[in-house]
């Protein structure tokens, strides 16, 4: 009895240890990428920085997202290589798959995720009424809640959820 209550002990402690190996501490668990492909290229000034596409709440385009909650894909070498959403009824994201060109909001942003209903509500607030002449006023309240730069109505076709453009002009917030 002694050397069964041993083996097993030996079991459940073996059991433990390949459970804290096995778990994904990363903290990326829940988040999905599949969707849509869009690559942008003319971002050489923004390398380092992390990238947002969006129309309205409908459309938002990034690395990942869980929920309300958007990954900005990273700026390297110029370019990003971003996956695409549609945003249905209820707030669902489905992989962009659709064969139409789109008129696309680009933002530059310096922290990598961010909740996009709140993130929303603060570009309304603080979005400048002539984007070609930003006030300096304007520009500070963008680089308030993280907008690096920000690039108005890129259109893009996409044909079977895939779209590529080379952004020609993006404003940056900062002088």
């Amino acid at each position: 009895m002694k050397k069964m209550l041993k083996i097993v002990g030996i079991a459940a402690v073996a059991v433990i240890c390949f459970s804290m190996i096995a778990c994904d501490d990363s903290g990326d668990s829940g988040w999905i990428s599949e969707g849509g492909k869009l690559t942008l290229t003319g971002l050489t000034a923004y390398n380092g920085k992390f990238i947002i596409v969006r129309q309205g709440t409908t459309f938002y385009a990034g690395d990942s997202y869980k929920g309300s909650l958007v990954r900005g894909s990273a700026i390297s070498g110029g370019s990003s290589e971003l996956n695409a959403w549609e945003v249905i009824q209820g707030g669902q994201f489905i992989a962009y798959s659709k064969s139409d060109q789109i008129t696309l909001e680009i933002l530059v942003m310096a922290q990598q995720e961010y909740d996009m209903a709140t993130l929303g509500q603060q570009l309304a607030q603080k979005m400048p009424s002539n984007q070609m002449l930003m006030t300096p006023e304007e520009k500070a309240g963008l680089k308030a809640i993280g907008v690096e730069a920000l690039g108005m109505a890129l259109n893009v076709q996409f044909t079977d959820g895939i779209g590529a453009a080379n952004i020609m002009m993006i404003l940056p917030t900062s002088n």
